[in-house]
């Protein structure tokens, strides 16, 4: 999969398993919650920088993602 994801700019994906897929190929990300067991992933990107961190997907709107 990272072979596929290299030619990416960035990526913008749920807190799964795709994630620890995106940081081996470097690929900067977005990420957002949409299950509880992700939770952790996307705090623990966010907080080392692998990831930002949109939190929960039910809770977007377009203002929180501008901010």
């Amino acid at each position: 999969m990272p072979a596929l994801m290299s030619w990416a700019s960035m990526m913008v994906t749920a807190a799964g398993s795709t994630v620890w897929e995106g940081a081996f190929a470097g690929v900067p990300m977005v990420v957002m919650v949409t299950a509880d067991n992700q939770a952790g992933v996307a705090a623990e990107t966010d907080q080392v920088g692998a990831a930002w961190s949109l939190g929960r997907a039910a809770m977007l709107t377009p203002a929180s993602i501008a901010d």
